[in-house]
């Protein structure tokens, strides 16, 4: 099992680069496949549990991916930037990007997602852009320690006592 705190990355029991290898292998045969990630890097849009569908297509900015980083793990991130032969990702909550990803250690595109078995919507298509430099700002991790902050304050114990006015 691959797990990390602070990326979305896959769930497995084979060593990262012998899963990359299969997930490779699977495209490269034009077969769907379907990992389950971990981790909270993504969040609002992929949580950890939550199981992708990948594709070999060629990203664009916004898509979201999985590719072997440098220390040879799987992740799944967004794609923010393109550089020549490279790809800047970040985690939508994540606090930083990652270091540039090299065409060759990006396996697919992420092209569905399952939360406890049922699809759920990705907004539109149109809005790949605007979620990228939402990403790349680092919007999504302010919105989230805003959430966390207001879930820290609103779970105040229930007394049942009623306020007199």
């Amino acid at each position: 099992m691959i797990q990390s705190s602070d990326r979305a990355s896959c769930r497995s029991k084979l060593p990262p680069e012998a899963l990359a290898e299969l997930v490779r292998s699977l495209l490269a045969d034009g077969l769907l496949v379907e990992i389950e990630v971990t981790g909270s890097s993504m969040w609002p849009f992929v949580r950890s549990g939550d199981v992708v569908t990948l594709k070999p297509l060629t990203p664009r900015t916004g898509d979201v991916v999985i590719f072997l980083d440098d220390r040879g793990r799987l992740i799944v991130h967004r794609v923010v930037k393109r550089r020549k032969t490279q790809w800047v990702t970040r985690g939508d909550a994540a606090f930083d990007a990652d270091p540039p990803v090299e065409d060759t250690n990006i396996l697919g595109t992420v092209t569905a997602i399952k939360r406890h078995g049922v699809p759920i919507r990705r907004g539109p298509h149109s809005a790949r852009k605007a979620l990228a430099v939402f990403s790349r700002l680092g919007l999504f991790n302010l919105l989230s320690r805003v959430v966390a902050k207001i879930g820290r304050t609103i779970s105040v114990p229930f007394t049942g006592k009623q306020s007199s006015k």
